[in-house]
């Protein structure tokens, strides 16, 4: 459904019979009934039963117990910052479309070209990314993945109008690194947190990662105010100290695996 929906996009952008604003109108409605069968269907899976802790915090204790976590979990704290600095790739994501219409020239109907190799991409990758994440560690997933994101602003400053084809590829690297970093992300997270303490440490990330958030509009800002070319450089070098960082955080199964030899 992913793959297709591009090919979708290319021939009701392409067609010259629907016109704006029906044509996006018409993709909003698809994507409403696509994501309401998903909805639908999610709500139907039946959760398996798990440990629960019956002892309840008060709020005030809860917050007490977070910023314990991050007073001594030093991994964590990296890996958080990691995220946000990975995550800065936010700020160039919702525009490399635009840019290749107002600036490279390409076709409406070449948009849905782009969104259906990200999407095949996305979904190839995931058995990459899975055989790392399993047999490698998340470090990994985590690391590769930042790296393949770097080329994407790259690409974007470095390709001019004649082969906006190079587009494709540009793509093709999103689709891997949003793959990558939700596998990685996610996986790595599970690893290092303790399964009682799991529910605040996922909190805790998604309340931390909110300059992820306004990256979106520090990078609206900076192509309505300044360029398309400093966005994409700020982007690199965000991702760039993101990546370097990826060094410094400590791989969980190794720790374990030492453990074990040791027992």
């Amino acid at each position: 459904m992913e793959i297709g929906s591009g090919f979708i996009v290319k021939i009701v952008l392409g067609n010259k019979g629907i016109d704006f604003p029906s044509n996006y109108s018409f993709l909003f409605l698809l994507t409403f009934i696509s994501i309401s069968i998903s909805y639908l269907a999610l709500g139907s899976v039946k959760e398996p039963p798990d440990d629960i802790y019956t002892k309840q915090l008060k709020f005030s204790e809860f917050l007490k117990k977070a910023l314990h976590i991050l007073k001594i979990d030093d991994n964590y704290k990296l890996f958080l910052v990691v995220q946000i600095f990975g995550g800065a790739m936010a700020l160039a994501l919702p525009f490399y479309v635009v840019y290749a219409k107002d600036v490279l020239g390409i076709t409406l109907g070449m948009v849905g070209i782009f969104l259906s190799a990200q999407m095949l991409d996305s979904v190839i990758s995931n058995l990459l990314w899975g055989y790392l994440s399993d047999f490698v560690g998340n470090k990994k997933v985590i690391q590769i993945s930042i790296f393949l994101g770097l080329a994407a602003p790259l690409i974007a400053l470095i390709t001019p109008s004649h082969l906006s084809a190079l587009f494709i590829p540009l793509s093709v690297l999103i689709g891997f690194f949003m793959t990558g970093q939700m596998i990685g992300n996610t996986n790595f997270l599970l690893d290092i947190s303790p399964p009682k303490d799991r529910p605040t440490y996922i909190s805790l990330r998604g309340t931390l990662r909110f300059p992820v958030i306004i990256f979106l509009l520090i990078g609206g800002i900076i192509v309505h105010h300044i360029s398309y070319t400093l966005l994409f450089m700020v982007t690199m070098l965000s991702v760039l100290f993101g990546f370097i960082l990826t060094f410094r955080l400590h791989e969980p199964r190794e720790r374990v695996a030492i453990k074990e030899m040791k027992l």
